[in-house]
């Protein structure tokens, strides 16, 4: 039987793997993954200091146990450097393979095949000779890296991030909570802006200040220069700041590259229909580097949808993705937060109710129908699944 192919081992590739299994025993399942195929919760990177996890205690199991689990055959290590989407065929390399292996382009077909390639971190144009210093997480390689560096550094590390973003806040907290020095940098005005108001932003950072973090809001960082041992930013303020290590956590780009080789239909990422499907037959995509029907989601829910949507499809059974209301839990225990973002059109207005710590902030619409909302606080967040009721599905 020809195999249904998984490209990548993270969570999107992982959790298709185990819905696709809970379906189907019988058809042969292969994963090509870039990294060692470990399997593991992206989402715990941004909170594993103060949790004191370790990159191999966040390892759920390597590959060899992941494939035995699965019935499914990991190839790690291996790069497809071309699909062919008309003979169904890919071409792959292995890297890093001992001496005496055979590592020339190997070919492998499929019945189905799935793009779960995620998304890179985008690379600032920055100058400078430390430019190419500057870290960013997104992997648990990535983490690791990291984690080592700042063991290596000491306690009394001062790191600089630069991104008030979803990763750049959570990592803030995070590490301003394991003990280090942190100072988070950005363009915006204030946290989070493409998610939260002003008034919102403004509190996020007013509760991460309290707990030690510095902030630099309005300027980019144009330059970093080694200064002996430190590192230093060049603003655009024309200040600059000096730090023992930086993180760049300034957003991801979808992995599309592959796709595009493949003459398949992108946009922002890997173009797909309610099915998951891409313009080329056979050929799927789910998680951080699709675009379903115009949504980019990268976020856990709308990837567990996808997967179980997806799993019954290639089982035989066509399947549409449906997404429900999927409120974001923003790793911020700093400022509890919990958003559920809503496209403001004309006519849409904000309700704010003030509770015993924060406050519960609506979109409506102009009928009054709740669109969307911020829960800040923790006596907020408990009206989070009355309010989810209240919000209509997102894509049905």
């Amino acid at each position: 039987m020809t195999p249904v192919i998984i490209l990548g081992s993270g969570m999107a590739g992982y959790t298709l793997a185990r819905e696709f299994r809970k379906l189907d025993s019988e058809t042969p399942l292969i994963m090509v993954s870039s990294e060692d195929g470990a399997s593991y919760a992206k989402p715990g990177l941004s909170n594993a200091f103060t949790a004191g996890k370790s990159a191999d205690a966040l390892a759920q199991a390597d590959a060899l146990k992941m494939g035995e689990t699965l019935s499914m055959t990991i190839m790690a290590n291996t790069q497809v450097s071309a699909i062919n989407t008309a003979d169904k065929t890919l071409t792959l390399q292995v890297m890093d393979a001992p001496p005496g292996t055979d590592n020339s382009d190997q070919t492998l077909e499929y019945r189905d095949l799935v793009l779960a390639v995620g998304a890179s971190p985008i690379t600032l144009p920055i100058k400078g000779d430390a430019a190419d210093q500057l870290l960013q997480v997104n992997s648990l390689q990535d983490y690791r890296v990291f984690r080592d560096r700042l063991e290596q550094l000491g306690a009394d590390t001062r790191i600089g991030i630069i991104g008030a973003g979803l990763i750049g806040v959570e990592f803030a907290n995070d590490l301003i909570k394991a003990g280090y020095a942190v100072t988070l940098m950005d363009l915006a005005d204030y946290p989070l802006p493409k998610l939260i108001g002003q008034d919102q932003g403004q509190a996020l950072q007013t509760a991460l200040e309290d707990d030690g973090v510095v902030f630099k809001m309005g300027v980019s960082v144009a330059e970093a220069s080694f200064e002996g041992a430190e590192i230093k930013l060049g603003l655009s303020s024309g200040d600059s700041a000096s730090f023992d290590l930086v993180l760049s956590a300034v957003g991801l780009r979808p992995n599309t590259g592959l796709a595009k080789q493949a003459g398949i239909e992108c946009d922002l990422g890997i173009s797909v229909n309610q099915l998951l499907k891409t313009s080329a037959d056979h050929v799927y995509a789910i998680g951080d580097c699709a675009v379903v029907e115009g949504h980019f989601l990268p976020y856990v829910m709308p990837l567990m949808s996808e997967a179980r949507a997806l799993a019954k499809t290639l089982s035989g059974e066509s399947t549409l993705v449906k997404y429900g209301v999927m409120p974001i839990a923003v790793k911020t225990p700093s400022q509890p937060l919990c958003i559920l973002p809503a496209q403001r059109t004309e006519g849409t207005r904000t309700e704010v109710v003030d509770t015993e710590d924060g406050h519960v902030i609506k979109t409506l619409g102009s009928d009054g129908e709740l669109l969307g909302f911020v829960l800040m606080g923790k006596a907020a967040l408990k009206e989070r699944m009355a309010l989810s009721k209240e919000v209509p599905d997102l894509l049905s």
